[in-house]
């Protein structure tokens, strides 16, 4: 019988210094490692979305409210079926719902699990994202014939943000891309997703002085310097967001 080579990921895709690290954990969400095989090859995730998304989603919370599935034979811990619904959509409308596979597992939610819709209506609303939620929701229900509440529908019918949104991401599909995560165009999708002004505002202000790997490789600051990191991103976002417009 051949020997079996077991491939480890053993080094950070992104080097960080001590300063580094604690900001990155603060601000950021994942952490990948490489490995002899590749890159990426374990990603280690301690939230679900990137702190300037200002989506304050609380894992302290899904860990009080996770529930014990069995997977391969085993049981492990997973997110309730309202909070795993709630990162899906989150996590598909920070990649713009650009590929399919992501409203199938929205769908597959839906179909599989017995949701308390109206704990679904509450956090969503607490957290400001009901319409990530609906459009998410909408998208299912539309192109892969998930059947969903009627108050969705509704929210759908009187929120024209959600319904326009839903219309473009619907003609985008077909032939989407990657959105440029640092581009005008995609600013301005993530804002629009948020119903209301408190949230656009934090999600301006956390997106405009929150540094992150790429302010760090531009210049090495010493630790007591590291605040001056929130100017040098602004004027690098400044900087992007004018080519983008030219």
């Amino acid at each position: 019988m051949p020997r079996q080579t077991i491939t480890t990921a053993n080094a950070p895709s992104s080097p960080l210094s001590g300063a580094m690290k604690c900001a990155y954990l603060a601000s950021g969400y994942e952490l990948a490692f490489d490995g002899p095989a590749g890159r990426n090859l374990l990603e280690i995730q301690w939230n679900i979305l990137p702190k300037f998304y200002a989506v304050d989603l609380d894992c302290g919370e899904f860990f009080e409210r996770s529930v014990m599935v069995t997977v391969g034979g085993r049981r492990v811990r997973s997110l309730s079926a309202e909070d795993l619904l709630l990162a899906l959509c989150v996590h598909a409308a920070k990649h713009a719902w650009i590929r399919l596979c992501w409203l199938r597992d929205i769908a597959g939610v839906l179909q599989s699990q017995t949701l308390d819709w109206s704990l679904v209506e509450q956090r969503s609303s607490k957290l400001g994202i009901g319409r990530m939620v609906a459009i998410s929701l909408l998208l299912a229900n539309r192109l892969l014939g998930a059947s969903i509440p009627d108050f969705v529908t509704a929210l759908g019918r009187a929120d024209h943000g959600a319904a326009r949104i839903s219309e473009q991401i619907v003609r985008d599909l077909p032939a989407a891309e990657e959105y440029d995560s640092e581009s005008l165009r995609y600013f301005r999708l993530m804002l629009g997703l948020r119903e209301r002004a408190r949230d656009k505002l934090r999600f301006l202000f956390r997106l405009a002085f929150t540094p992150s790997i790429g302010e760090w490789a531009v210049v090495r600051l010493p630790a007591g310097l590291f605040p001056l990191y929130r100017i040098i991103r602004l004027f690098r976002l400044v900087g992007r967001l004018s080519r983008s417009r030219a």
